[in-house]
């Protein structure tokens, strides 16, 4: 079997401060949601949030996002721990574009990032790639480059994202975007971080550690329309990432579960529509078909790799209908990104 193994998982969502826990809550259909402490929506209701409510509310926005990737580092390491300072990270986050961002940012999640793994104050192997919903797609691209050219043979794919900076959620209210009474097509704000341990075979055997599955494709592609005012996105960005995924598909197999960032907005699900209408065949009859988001909100750049993890455990538990799972993703501002996983079922009793 070809493709990066995957070593560690880690997550913490508003469901759970565990990759394990985000991931039976969403196939549960439980929701994160809840009322914020204070916001009040344009409707002149409470504001639907979906906040992570094991952290600190009163922590400034970055604070807050940092624990999180703090936490969910953590669980991706917990059988590498030993070998983490060497290990390159790539961590996906918010597009530049997005208003109301903490100007230090990136910096206080490189720092944390840097502080997790053994590295001290330096953060210089840690890349930050600012590419929004499919960002982790980028990320991981990169990741799977490093280990081809045999630059490392492990690597740490992550991503953060978090909608409760407060000048954000002043602008996207005024656009009206949240999901209220006055805009039934919105999205709920979440927040989340995830990271993926991947590492080369060899790397794995010589770790010991067990592997959880493995990324045998990324397609990455750009959407025009996504930046045109009045533009019809008919998924053409999103259909030519799929396909570059699919490639790795093996010949005459059918993906069986799709992992998608569909968040409730209307133009996300026409986009998907037209993507799915060109690539049903590949995709397969029976295919099951999630969006995590209806759990866990809208995680911004933290789509991608949350999903992935969200995937692993369940193939972990016994509940995949095959081996092979796709996870798309639409960034605001054009990027489409898309990855083939295969994730044979691997429950046992020690994971009961």
């Amino acid at each position: 079997m070809t493709g990066a193994c995957i070593a560690g998982i880690g997550a913490a969502t508003s469901l759970g401060p565990t990759a394990l826990v985000t991931a039976a809550a969403v196939r549960a259909g439980m929701s994160g949601f809840r009322d914020h402490p204070y916001r009040i929506d344009p409707a002149g209701d409470p504001h639907k949030v979906a906040m992570a409510r094991y952290v600190d509310v009163d922590l400034p926005p970055a604070e807050r996002l940092a624990a999180l990737v703090d936490r969910s580092l953590r669980e991706s390491l917990a059988s590498w721990e030993d070998a983490a300072p060497g290990i390159p990270v790539f961590l996906a986050v918010p597009e530049r574009s997005r208003t109301g961002l903490a100007p230090d940012l990136n910096e206080i999640l490189a720092r944390t990032i840097a502080t997790t793994t053994g590295r001290g104050a330096d953060t210089t192997s840690v890349a930050l790639v600012p590419g929004g919903h499919a960002g982790g797609f980028a990320a991981l691209e990169k990741a799977l480059a490093v280990l081809r050219m045999g630059g490392a043979d492990a690597c740490l794919v992550g991503a953060a994202d978090s909608w409760f900076f407060s000048d954000t959620l002043e602008v996207m209210d005024g656009a009206n975007r949240f999901k209220s009474r006055k805009n039934p097509w919105g999205f709920i704000p979440g927040e989340a971080a995830a990271f993926g341990l991947l590492c080369t075979e060899r790397a794995a055997q010589r770790a010991r550690s067990r592997v959880r599955g493995r990324v045998l494709g990324v397609g990455l592609s750009g959407e025009h329309a996504a930046t045109l005012p009045g533009a019809i996105n008919t998924g053409e960005g999103l259909s030519r990432a799929v396909r570059a995924a699919l490639t790795a598909l093996p010949k005459d197999a059918r993906v069986d579960e799709v992992l998608c960032d569909l968040n409730g907005a209307r133009d996300r699900a026409d986009e998907f529509g037209f993507m799915f209408a060109r690539l049903g065949p590949r995709l397969g009859d029976e295919a099951r078909f999630w969006a995590p988001a209806t759990s866990w909100g809208d995680l911004g750049g933290a789509s991608a790799i949350t999903a992935l993890t969200m995937a692993v455990v369940v193939a972990e538990r016994g509940f995949p209908r095959g081996p092979h799972v796709l996870v798309t993703a639409s960034s605001e501002q054009g990027l489409r990104g898309a990855a083939l996983l295969h994730l044979p079922p691997l429950r046992s009793e020690d994971d009961v």
